[in-house]
């Protein structure tokens, strides 16, 4: 399922219909886009990159540039941030984002497949047999296809050039983490587009060393 935040539905919208018929040609608002798969190009996404390759986007009247993702978290942030107009993520990505983050939601606008390959366990103890039993229970989904390594305080790590990561804490009590970023060419759209933080005064006793 691909994604994109709300200011951008008309656009988006108009991008379907110039996908659908050529009668909504002049409906484009965006014909430069930027485009995040939400992973390797492989098979499962191949239509993407190959409608770059035979001319079936600039058929429509759209300039788009298909890059490759490294998963759904990773998805999410690019169109956060603002260097990607639209991306490819799983529908639990997208859930549990929109859940934790009101007035940022996202909006999934195409489903790009018509069986979702996930499923939903549970302990047979649990007496779940049928969607249904699901209402009123809490339910974990993955956050994102790459690898997971967990960091403990003082420790470094290096994500080389091509590569994303998703900073996650799973602890009870804040994080701060130190990122040193080599300027590429979203890096201005990136710090541009950031959120905005008003820090509280445990952030700056962190920041001073006054809390040590």
């Amino acid at each position: 399922m691909k994604l994109a935040p709300k200011s951008w539905i008309a656009a988006i919208v108009a991008t379907v219909l110039c996908i659908a018929a050529h009668s909504a040609f002049a409906q484009v608002e965006k014909a430069a886009i930027k485009f995040s798969q939400g992973w390797l190009f492989q098979a499962t996404q191949a239509q993407f990159p190959l409608a770059v390759d035979k001319g079936y986007w600039k058929a429509e009247g759209l300039e788009v540039t298909v890059d490759r993702g490294s998963g759904s978290a990773t998805s999410i942030q690019r169109v956060i941030s603002g260097t990607h107009d639209i991306a490819y993520s799983d529908v639990g990505t997208i859930v549990k984002w929109n859940a934790e983050n009101p007035g940022r939601e996202l909006m999934m606008f195409y489903i790009a497949e018509d069986g979702f390959p996930l499923v939903a366990v549970a302990l047979k103890s649990k007496g779940i047999a049928k969607p249904k039993d699901l209402e009123g229970k809490k339910l974990g989904a993955r956050s994102f296809d790459g690898a997971r390594i967990a960091v403990r305080q003082g420790d470094s790590f290096l994500v080389r050039a091509g590569h994303e990561h998703v900073a996650m804490n799973t602890g009870t009590t804040r994080l701060y983490c130190l990122t040193t970023m080599v300027p590429d060419e979203n890096f201005a759209a990136l710090i541009r587009n950031g959120v905005p933080w008003q820090l509280d005064a445990a952030d700056l006793a962190v920041l001073s060393g006054s809390d040590s």
